[in-house]
């Protein structure tokens, strides 16, 4: 048989039917050699111990015996069931039950940064590395879940409007965006900076990065005068 049961699946989640839906005996029910005498897990499964399964002895129903199912660790599990008759010598048979995982969309990560621009930077400047490099996501990549859909500024942070700064969607590097920034009117901006991925639904991170001007030289100014004196 084959089942399948979501990841992070709370303890006592009900994985497929009964075995008991299935199995079957050529002796008479009535007999004692065509009761079934009970069920349980057999050696030659993958599950880990402690399992993260359990099944109920009378009905063969299999169920989440513990927390922790993570479809990014493993996405399916391999059990043997056995099922003993009443007889005399009891007698057994053994099948492989599959169970698959099914993904559930995590949340991205990403982390805060700091960065450092020089003041009267012109338009286009690149404000320290890229956002994909810190942002993780937990699902396998090659899900929907996992990949990144989109960067963008959230609200909270402290940029202008219009802002000094501006971000590609795509890779998350930072830039500026228009001219004016000056050490002398503010030391540093705080950006919210916000990742979402393309899980269904859609879940997303923010991340603080903090982007400190650095002092560029200005000429001392030196303003022309006219004196009078007395011949």
């Amino acid at each position: 048989r084959s089942f399948s049961v979501a990841e992070k699946s709370t303890v006592g989640v009900l994985v497929g039917d009964p075995m008991e839906d299935v199995w079957s005996d050529h002796d008479l029910s009535r007999e004692a050699n065509g009761q079934i005498g009970g069920v349980s897990f057999a050696s030659g499964g993958n599950d880990t111990v402690p399992a993260f399964f359990a099944i109920d002895a009378t009905t063969g129903q299999i169920s989440v015996a513990q927390a922790g199912l993570d479809y990014s660790a493993a996405l399916s599990y391999m059990l043997k069931v056995q099922v003993e008759d009443k007889g005399t010598p009891a007698l057994s048979a053994v099948a492989t039950v599959m169970v698959f995982l099914t993904d559930v969309n995590d949340a991205p990560e990403l982390l805060d940064r700091s960065f450092s621009v020089a003041e009267k930077s012109t338009v286009g400047v690149l404000v320290g590395d890229p956002m994909e490099d810190v942002w993780s996501d937990h699902d396998l990549s090659r899900e929907a879940n996992g990949q990144i859909g989109g960067v963008s500024f959230a609200s909270g942070g402290n940029d202008t409007v219009p802002a000094f700064f501006a971000i590609d969607a795509t890779t998350g590097q930072i830039s500026v965006a228009q001219a004016g920034l000056d050490y002398s009117a503010a030391l540093s901006y705080m950006l919210k900076v916000q990742v979402e991925d393309k899980g269904t639904p859609a879940l997303s991170a923010v991340a603080t990065v903090m982007v400190f001007l650095t002092d560029v030289n200005d000429a001392p100014e030196l303003l022309d005068r006219s004196f009078s004196v007395a011949e």
